[in-house]
């Protein structure tokens, strides 16, 4: 296997250094994801780990270059030779981050590119207000990303344009 050599740091490293972005360093990053998982999404592969470790920043001068990384438990979104009643990971097995996953992948149901938008989605909230969008043991965090509605920046970080970009990634029905 042979991998690029990205002389930069991941996203996970430059929020424990500098803690929530502003807004004018977090969309940036987002749309350079976004069109980093263009690709793979018109492939039907979806990532399904999306979480800032998982994201490389690499500075050039004033220029921002965002890499994804670790495809490693990527899967395709349909496979057409897979009968409808197969198992899509093992029964019981929960597969990825799930801090930063979208409600179909935590219930084992059909992925697609809207599951690492979801992601993406929580990603956007934790770069903005420094904080996952939901806390508490594995088992807490799991039934507030099946149940409960994707929650609203801090009132100091206030922004309605943001607010709805992540409740709309974040929306429970695909």
């Amino acid at each position: 296997m042979v991998l690029e050599y990205i002389e930069g740091e991941s996203l996970w490293h430059v929020l424990k250094r500098e803690g929530p972005l502003e807004a004018d360093r977090a969309v940036p990053i987002v749309l350079q994801l976004l069109d980093a998982l263009s690709e793979p999404h018109r492939l039907g592969l979806i990532h399904r780990d999306i979480k800032p470790s998982n994201v490389m920043i690499e500075r050039r001068g004033e220029t921002l270059r965002v890499v994804l990384i670790d495809f490693g438990i990527a899967k395709r979104a349909q496979n057409d030779d897979m009968p409808e009643s197969a198992p899509r990971t093992r029964t019981g097995v929960l597969v990825g981050t799930p801090k930063y996953m979208a409600p179909e992948q935590l219930m084992n149901r059909e992925l697609g590119a809207w599951t690492d938008l979801y992601a993406v989605g929580s990603l956007l909230y934790r770069l903005l207000a420094g904080k996952v969008p939901f806390r508490g043991t594995r088992a807490e965090v799991v039934a507030a990303h099946l149940r409960d509605p994707p929650p609203t920046l801090p009132t100091k970080l206030r922004m309605s344009s943001m607010d709805a970009v992540i409740q709309r990634a974040m929306a429970k029905l695909p």
